[in-house]
């Protein structure tokens, strides 16, 4: 597909993201439009007026009428240009809203696994500065892309209206206007390309070193490293100079192609003047529209770098966008978990026996599978603990049944229902699950552990603390359930970050658990503790324990062993 078409498929799928913003696109290129008519009208009454005082030799009292109307023009233009303005922010706005809002359902429908491919830095540069990159290119660049036809049409029509001629000698010079602007332009797409793609790596290797700034200065790697950001942010400085360097050739071109055009116009109009076989008001009338032919082409080289920049982002944000407006927020089967998750003649929710039958799969990027062949069964309303040794793919089988992912081969079963039929964003709202790594948001401490539940009560979030055993160290923090805990939860230690997940697992009070390692990091008398909450808590709920802890695996009614993505062994132990 030419560059072109794929130009104009970006412009209609952007706009097809909200139908306001292309109502808002058309109504900014209609005042654009207004505001070029308005620009003939002062033309021709600023022509009158110039006739009536130096070739007439009229007062300017005797033209009274024709400046209050000139005026009034020259306001309605103001207006017009203000209202594009406007509209065009508008566009922008509401598209910029619903691009944000789909950037980040979608990344939360694909879930961790898909979030996996890409680093973290790329997707927080598409999110910020590549949605904002839009506001340009909506607000100014695609009405102005539009007004660049519309209008010098209209004004190449009223200057064949008011003298052929004069509009003969515009179109000697007008065709090479948008061909230079072709050659160059090709030129400028693919550095602009270039530069986008190295403002994600440049975000994402800042945003590595800020993670990991704790083992780089354990290391002594820091200085290293803050020198491999200048080179990064070298190259990003090069590749938007050599952008900034084209499109001001781009201007340059156009700005000399029309200075051409005017100049021809001027140059056969004063010696028709001279000549005295053209009229002083019409020269003057020529001589004031012809430079308003011209004007939407130079405004369109000014806007181009916006333009291709705000083009090179759409095309990156649109590839990543969820192919539902509103992916696994608004189309949810709820009725079909629902129907799998409840008993034949109750209205509470209860988790049906979970079966992996003859399941494998392969993580991205991974040669090896991490499951092969693997079935399990995880009983309804009783504990399975998940053991073996680091890599054995234990996690894996959290992933698979949390609809992280989905099986390469092989079924997962909820009762007689295929996993895979399911919607999972209506499955995750019936499932506890405390992660192997929990992160904490930016926060207090009762923020997280509301994250599943925003509406609990004050007694409800402590109850839920010290049923994890959290709500003894919470006490003692200066804030209490109030403390913010950083970034990632770094003003807590390991342990503490662990509790409080659990707390937040606790609180949904969901049919079914899935813990991955709850005891990891905690000493000898707290991992106690935990074991005997996470005992009370499961009982009488289906859970899956992931762990390595033996003690742990001691409470569950079932284990079963991994070794290198296959079941070793399971056993009864209730």
């Amino acid at each position: 597909m030419r560059r072109g078409g794929i130009r104009e498929s970006i412009d209609l799928r952007l706009l097809r993201v909200d139908t306001g913003a292309a109502r808002a696109v058309a109504g900014a290129t209609a005042a654009g439009l207004l505001a070029t008519a308005a620009a003939v009208a002062q033309a021709a009454l600023l022509s009158h007026v110039l006739a009536g005082v130096f070739a007439r030799h009229q007062a300017l009292a005797g033209m009274a009428g024709a400046l209050a109307l000139l005026l009034a023009v020259a306001a309605a233009r103001g207006l017009c240009l203000l209202a594009a303005e406007v509209l065009g922010q508008r566009a922008s706005g509401r598209v910029k809203r619903r691009l944000r809002r789909r950037l980040v359902a979608g990344a939360l429908a694909a879930g961790p696994a898909a979030a996996g491919e890409r680093r973290s830095g790329e997707l927080a540069a598409t999110l910020g500065e590549g949605v904002e990159s839009l506001d340009a290119y909506l607000g100014q660049a695609l009405p102005q892309l539009a007004l660049a036809v519309l209008a010098p049409a209209v004004v190449l029509a009223v200057l064949l209206w008011a003298d052929p001629l004069s509009a003969l000698a515009v179109l000697v010079v007008a065709p090479f206007v948008p061909v230079l602007s072709a050659l160059i332009g090709a030129r400028t797409r693919d550095l602009v390309d270039r530069r986008w793609a190295q403002l994600g790596r440049m975000s994402a290797h800042f945003l590595d070193v800020l993670q990991g700034l704790p083992t780089l200065k354990l290391f002594g790697q820091s200085r290293a490293q803050v020198e491999g950001i200048e080179r990064v942010s070298g190259r990003y400085a090069r590749s938007s100079m050599d952008v900034l360097r084209v499109a001001f050739q781009s201007s340059l071109v156009l700005d000399l192609a029309a200075t051409m055009g005017v100049a021809l116009v001027a140059l056969e109009v004063g010696t028709r003047l001279l000549a005295r076989s053209l009229p002083f008001e019409r020269a003057v009338f020529l001589l004031l529209l012809t430079p308003e032919l011209f004007m939407p082409l130079r405004q369109l080289a000014l806007a181009r770098h916006a333009r291709l920049s705000g083009a090179a982002a759409a095309t990156r944000i649109l590839a990543s966008l969820s192919p539902s407006p509103l992916a696994g927020e608004e189309a949810e089967d709820r009725r079909g978990v629902g129907a799998v998750w409840r008993g034949a003649h109750s209205d509470a929710p209860r988790s049906p026996e979970i079966r992996f039958a003859h399941v494998t799969y392969t993580p991205p990027g991974r040669e090896r599978p991490a499951l092969r062949d693997v079935s399990l069964r995880l009983p309804a309303g009783r504990i399975t603990a998940l053991v073996g040794p680091s890599g054995a793919g234990k996690s894996t089988v959290a992933s698979l049944l949390l609809r992280f992912a989905d099986p390469d081969s092989g079924v997962i079963l909820a009762g007689d229902r295929p996993l895979a039929g399911l919607d999972p964003a209506g499955l995750r709202r019936l499932v506890a699950w405390g992660p192997q790594l929990p992160h904490l948001f930016h926060g207090t401490i009762a923020d997280n552990i509301r994250c599943g539940r925003p509406e609990a009560a004050p007694e409800e979030v402590e109850a839920a603390a010290r049923a994890a055993c959290a709500h003894a160290f919470i006490r003692a923090l200066p804030a209490g359930y109030a403390t913010p805990v950083g970034e990632d939860g770094t003003r807590l230690s390991g342990g503490q970050r662990r509790r409080v997940a659990l707390a937040r697992a606790f609180l949904l009070d969901r049919p079914l658990v899935v813990l991955d390692e709850p005891t990891a990091h905690l000493d000898a008398r707290t991992a106690a503790a935990v074991r005997d909450a996470i005992a009370a808590h499961c009982r009488g709920r289906s859970a899956l324990l992931i762990t390595h802890d033996p003690l742990l695996a001691r409470l569950a009614d079932e284990v079963v062993a991994l070794e290198d993505g296959r079941v070793r062994a399971a056993e009864g132990i209730a």
